[in-house]
């Protein structure tokens, strides 16, 4: 599906705030969290348009993000990218049970993907990098990017309306 002049420049403009999320996350990361993973709060991000507006922010804009952070945060090239588009696959997969649900339950939604995607990201950096990511570390994590999806949803909630691009 092709995008007419203002949806292209909207996509553009969801992506480029996607790269400062990246700095932003590899930023925070470096200087606050030096021993503990941090999952990508882009997942949030992703969630939302994979569900709310897939045409805006698709497949190949979630995968270059993911390979941007994969730089920045040192992993192996295509790691993130990856796990952003099982992230976005599974969204788009219950796209249409999602998009109709009170927010609580739209919350529940993103936290059963959520939790689909940390353990893939948990199994695949112990088998590929050896690195074993503890109990608390997981549920810390899981917890941070839990609690802030209501707030990333409502900044992209935003996003769509300043852009007048249809959901």
């Amino acid at each position: 599906m092709l995008l007419n002049r203002k949806q292209y420049f909207a996509a553009l403009g969801v992506f480029f705030i996607a790269v400062f999320l990246c700095f932003l996350e590899a930023s925070f990361s470096v200087v606050f969290f030096k021993n503990i993973l941090l999952v990508s709060t882009l997942i949030c991000f992703v969630f939302y348009f994979s569900v709310f507006n897939p045409q805006l922010y698709n497949v190949f804009f979630i995968f270059l993000t993911g390979l941007l952070l994969d730089f920045l945060l040192y992993y192996p090239f295509g790691f993130q990218g990856c796990v952003l588009l099982l992230a976005s696959f599974f969204a788009r997969f219950y796209r249409r049970g999602i998009v109709n649900l009170p927010f609580l339950a739209q919350w529940g939604a993103f936290l059963l993907v959520f939790s689909v995607v940390y353990l893939f990201i948990s199994v695949l950096l112990f088998s590929v990098l050896g690195k074993n990511v503890s109990a608390g570390q997981f549920f810390l994590n899981y917890l941070v990017v839990s609690l802030l999806y209501p707030f990333v949803s409502a900044f992209s909630a935003l996003i769509n309306r300043k852009m007048g691009v249809s959901q």
